[in-house]
């Protein structure tokens, strides 16, 4: 550890040497945030990859204040700390605002949305159940297997009765002509909506396989905040290796919630983010005297190598 002087040993110092990128730009400096580091957090490797637990605005916020109350420049990190990555390390806040963007990109289902799609889905679902049924009783369709359609309540076993009638008459088709009203549009619809609740609504504890743009979304979202991760605990290091035991009250855990959240200011400057609106510069939040609740224990060496 560097030997402190004594300027520095007995409080946070108010207003840090350290450029915060996070206080300057619009919703184009967002975006540029999020398409310079997106490359990054894709090319790492799968094991490594850690699904962000944190609220967006608790990681981005913490972030802020530890990059901001550092206490010591670029070049006094280069020139003590050879081999911490200290360009990426000061570039934290704009790390910080590309992670948080890319978690409010997430698509969200809501109630009314899955609503929806079963409005579609049930007058499809019934007509093509009914015809299947008196079908059955013709003898042109197996009435056991309409018969398990008909079988069970509720809106997954819905989404499912409509796939599975897709597939039956799908593979019937040619054989049924002439004895039903459908069309191929309807029966196509009727899968497309079966196959999007199926992909939405849950049966018990069981859930099929998001939907891959969600999936995708989730996936870019925990690629960043892995690299938000592993450059904080280069700060923290850093912090431990300036300023011993008072470095927790500089950069405080990541997930800490000692920290003041984000203003309400700045929480406007994410969601304006992304309708294309300007916004204004975040102030930055006030740094405490101590890291109250902070957990006891300094981070490791700076010459251990990076989790």
């Amino acid at each position: 550890m560097k030997k402190q002087n004594g300027s520095q040993s007995s409080k946070v110092v108010q207003g840090s040497e350290a450029p915060c990128v996070e206080d300057a730009g619009d919703e184009r400096a967002w975006e540029d945030a999020l398409k310079r580091y997106a490359t990054a957090a894709r090319s790492l490797k799968a094991p490594a990859v850690r699904v962000a637990n944190f609220a967006p605005e608790v990681v981005r916020g913490n972030v802020r204040f530890a990059v901001a109350h550092l206490g010591v420049t670029l070049e006094e990190v280069r020139r003590e700390l050879p081999s911490a990555p200290a360009e990426e390390v000061f570039e934290l806040p704009e790390l910080a605002r590309a992670y948080s963007l890319a978690a409010m990109r997430i698509p969200r289902t809501t109630p009314g949305m899955i609503q929806q799609h079963l409005d579609r889905l049930a007058p499809l679902r019934e007509a093509f159940l009914d015809a299947a049924e008196l079908l059955a009783k013709r003898g042109r369709l197996d009435p056991a297997v309409v018969a398990a359609i008909r079988e069970g309540t509720g809106s997954f076993d819905m989404a499912k009765d409509g796939l599975d009638l897709a597939r039956l008459f799908e593979a019937n088709w040619g054989a049924l002509q002439g004895t039903h009203p459908f069309t191929r549009e309807e029966m196509t619809t009727m899968r497309r909506e079966a196959e999007w609740l199926l992909d939405h609504l849950t049966q018990g504890k069981s859930r099929r396989q998001r939907d891959p743009a969600e999936e995708e979304a989730r996936d870019l979202r925990d690629r960043l905040y892995t690299l938000v991760a592993e450059r904080y605990e280069w700060l923290r290091r850093i912090a431990f290796y300036f300023h011993g035991d008072e470095s927790m009250a500089r950069v405080p855990r990541l997930a800490s919630l000692a920290i003041a959240r984000p203003r309400k200011k700045d929480d406007a400057t994410e969601k304006s983010a992304e309708k294309g609106k300007k916004v204004g510069a975040a102030t930055p939040a006030p740094a405490p005297s101590a890291a109250p609740g902070a957990a006891p224990g300094a981070p490791p060496s700076p010459t251990a190598t990076p989790a």
